[in-house]
């Protein structure tokens, strides 16, 4: 089993504040709706391996932070009204919040930028790929002067063919123009699983998923949090845990239009209750796309077949830089595929597994990224290959040392060449 180590960065603020408005830490982890910032590292700063150079680089990325879809918007703004429910408990000395948590959500108004256009990203998402392709850029520019072979590709929707020029832009060096690729309708190195009908009909429209969530939806962990909501805001009706999961999808998504990363609906929330919220994301996220189901990681390995061809090819003295973007669906695959990130036990609803190493805040955040760098090593007189990684511009250690030897790269992902797909046919439908 290999191992990764991912730092967690964990600021100690203290007793949980009272007030969201002037609290000195929030807390920041929001799942897959978690801005890049808050959990990346930089590549810049990583130390160069010793008498080695980059000679071909291959990444999996995610697209940047976006404007929620259409059937979520709707369904956001379905819990809006609760606002004056809030007012009015509060004006009857009912409930817990703050006076000036309270008056930011009376000034709180829709934001009409949520809606148009879904899916697409925000202005920061556009800047925040466009800066991560700077840093690598700096990174890599022996890499970009010297190119034989260049693809950087999307999958076919909007955002992520977004992402992939966003980052471009900032890749490519002065005087150098850079081309994205065509879209791929059947790509099965961005996102191999799209047309996977055995998937569709046992992960997505199977009974898993529902069922660890609907466990933790009635555990006594989530009712607590029902029960200590409903009072903090005074409310004289208790809150469905669907109304729960929408208020925080407006807290997270509204923060991520705020330059300050804040918004007067996460007002509502201690920090304990957004830990247990994020459970509920990481897990139907690691039953639908992680190591909840072996088809997963057979899926993740269509896309390091890939990395594989791409590197041998860098031996034999091919420079290329390779990218391709999608979704966190696709990076939390290709961690399966690894073998990363597992809890033993797995995790499930029957209770949160608090110190986990399957967190969606910390895998797939907004641009999250799965990097592999080619070097060439001079070894006293002779020239050798290793392979360096990274998880959102972090160092991980997928061998025993911060690189893996070139015949240990061949043992661990050799076998991606063989990837076979077909299973994705086998269904059995029961009518």
């Amino acid at each position: 089993m290999w191992k990764a180590f991912v730092l967690y960065a964990v600021i100690v603020c203290g007793a949980e504040g009272k007030c969201y408005w002037n609290g000195k830490c929030p807390y920041k982890y929001f799942g897959t709706k978690t801005p890049y910032d808050a959990v990346r590292g930089d590549i810049r700063d990583v130390a160069v391996l010793d008498q080695c150079e980059p000679v071909s680089v291959w990444m999996m990325m995610r697209h940047g932070t976006r404007h929620p879809e259409k059937k979520d918007v709707e369904k956001m703004k379905n819990v809006v009204p609760l606002i004056m429910d809030i007012l009015q408990a509060h004006q009857e000395e009912r409930g817990g919040m703050c006076a000036q948590d309270i008056e930011n959500l009376r000034n709180w108004k829709w934001n009409e930028d949520l809606e148009a256009p879904q899916s697409e990203l925000t202005e920061a998402g556009i800047e925040e790929l466009k800066s991560i392709g700077q840093r690598f850029g700096d990174r890599f520019s022996h890499i970009l002067e010297n190119l034989e072979k260049f693809e950087v590709r999307a999958s076919i929707e909007q955002r992520t063919q977004q992402s992939a020029q966003a980052f471009v832009n900032g890749l490519q060096r002065r005087n150098q123009t850079l081309n994205v690729s065509t879209s791929l309708d059947d790509d099965l190195t961005a996102r191999p699983y799209r047309h996977c009908k055995k998937r569709f009909y046992d992960i997505l429209i199977g009974p898993k998923i529902p069922e660890e969530t609907d466990k933790y939806l009635q555990s006594r962990e989530f009712q607590k949090v029902q029960t200590s909501l409903q009072k903090r805001i005074g409310l004289t009706e208790p809150l469905s845990p669907e109304t729960i999961l929408l208020i925080y999808d407006l807290c997270r998504f509204y923060r991520s239009y705020s330059p300050r990363l804040m918004d007067a609906w996460c007002g509502l929330f201690t920090d304990g209750d957004l830990k247990v919220l994020e459970y509920v994301e990481d897990l139907q996220h690691y039953y639908r796309n992680g190591h909840g189901d072996p088809m997963n990681a057979k899926l993740g390995a269509s896309s390091l077949k890939d990395l594989y061809e791409s590197f041998e090819l860098g031996t034999q003295g091919v420079t290329s830089f390779s990218a391709y973007f999608s979704h966190d669906t696709m990076l939390e695959m290709v961690y399966t595929a690894l073998g990363l990130y597992e809890d033993k036990p797995a995790i499930s609803g029957l209770e949160r597994t608090r110190k986990r190493l399957w967190r969606t805040s910390f895998l797939t955040p907004f641009a999250a990224n799965f990097v592999a760098v080619l070097n060439k090593c001079n070894d006293s007189s002779t020239s050798v290959y290793n392979v360096q990684f990274f998880v959102n511009e972090i160092e991980v250690h997928l061998c025993s040392k911060r690189a893996c030897a070139w015949d240990e790269f061949v043992d661990k992902f050799g076998n991606f060449t063989q990837t076979d797909l077909s299973f994705c046919n086998e269904t059995q439908i029961v009518v």
